[in-house]
């Protein structure tokens, strides 16, 4: 229900299983996105969809669901409006027309300086002429984006914007779930009792400790247990510090 548009060895032994880095079917269905306190508005935004307010923004950290909440507005525009929502890869005078002539709900994803102004002004004022929705997520509030078109700053002030917050046990005992439930491997309440007590509450670190567990579990035959994610915790030790900005 989306439209997507561009403008834009180890060795082998007995006792070894090489593995292979195929790519992760993420899941991105409402019946796979955890509502909890630290994204309830974003979520209400996104189910409240209207004409009546043609930009939306929701921002927050790395993989907090950001891409997850725009395909659930995909989703609710098809069974609101019965019409595609077009997700724009890129942004320039040039992609939005492409995106205007398409259709009149819009996502744009990703949003940060340095901005294409005058894109982005035309951006809005097309789906807002159209009696569309603009959908916009980006890591941080657009104060931050550094906008100098005096017309943009006044349309981005009215922007209808919520913040994905920091997660607590509820949202990150999902996430666990769901990390290991898009790569086919199931996790015991007990290994995720020790992922809430020993790692931070990042979205980007979880998905790499998900990946390297997985990986290990595959290469040593060995389930997804309190053991072998002390193994891999030593392996891949703590996450980035830019990381906790999250």
């Amino acid at each position: 229900r989306c439209i997507w548009g561009r403008t834009t060895q180890m060795p082998h032994n007995k006792f070894h299983q090489e593995t292979f880095d195929f790519p992760v079917k993420s899941l991105l269905g409402r019946e796979d996105f955890f509502v909890a306190p630290s994204n309830m508005s974003a979520v209400r935004l996104i189910e409240n969809v209207s004409p009546a307010f043609p930009a939306l923004l929701i921002f927050g950290g790395s993989g907090s669901g950001k891409t997850h909440l725009a395909h659930l507005f995909c989703d609710v525009v098809f069974e609101k409006f019965s019409e595609k929502a077009f997700f724009m890869e890129t942004l320039s005078l040039s992609s939005v027309e492409t995106a205007l002539r398409t259709s009149r709900f819009i996502v744009l994803e990703d949003v940060k300086a340095p901005v294409e102004e005058e894109a982005l002004f035309h951006l809005m004022n097309g789906v807002k002429n159209q009696s569309g929705v603009l959908l916009m997520t980006s890591l941080t509030n657009y104060p931050s984006w550094g906008i100098k078109l005096a017309d943009l700053l006044s349309r981005l002030s009215a922007v209808q914007s919520a913040q994905l917050g920091f997660p607590d046990d509820s949202l990150m005992t999902a996430v666990w779930v769901k990390l290991f439930a898009e790569r086919g491997v199931g996790i015991s309440p007990e290994a995720v009792s020790y992922l809430l007590k020993n790692t931070e509450r990042s979205f980007v670190f979880a998905r790499r400790l998900a990946q390297a567990a997985d990986k290990k579990a595959l290469s040593e035959k060995r389930a997804v247990t309190v053991p072998l994610l002390k193994d891999v915790l030593k392996e891949i030790g703590t996450s980035d510090p830019s990381e906790k900005r999250e």
